[in-house]
């Protein structure tokens, strides 16, 4: 697969993640918590919820504009945002197991996904 093409599709896939998070704060944060939470308790997961959304878009935004880079270089930027999201993963995947807080699961799942793909556009095609 070409490096432009994983950064295109995960790049647009991450801008409209952003959207999610960042419409869907309040949800999110209501949802995710298996306990009644306070007025404060919701505005501060939502204001958070909404920082994490500007982050993402962020990311997805790189990685568009990195579509423009030479193929090696690309696959540079490839590896690199897999890793980045190994770490995000890492993060989300602590919360679940270890926390009253649960990461929405189809989320996760999209992660995993644009991870793989991030992975596998990052390797070098066989000369």
């Amino acid at each position: 697969m070409k490096p432009q093409l994983a950064l295109t599709i995960v790049g647009a896939v991450y801008i409209i993640q952003s959207f999610g998070l960042f419409f869907g704060a309040g949800d999110i944060t209501a949802k995710g918590f298996p306990l009644e939470l306070d007025e404060n308790a919701l505005l501060v997961g939502k204001l958070l919820h909404e920082a994490i959304a500007g982050m993402v878009a962020s990311f997805g935004v790189i990685l568009l504009f990195s579509r423009q880079l030479e193929a090696d270089s690309a696959r540079i930027v490839c590896l690199g945002g897999a890793i980045a999201m190994v770490a995000m993963f890492a993060v989300e995947l602590k919360h679940l197991l270890t926390s009253v807080a649960t990461p929405p699961i189809p989320l996760m799942v999209i992660q995993l996904v644009c991870l793989g793909l991030l992975l596998f556009a990052s390797r070098k095609p066989a000369a």
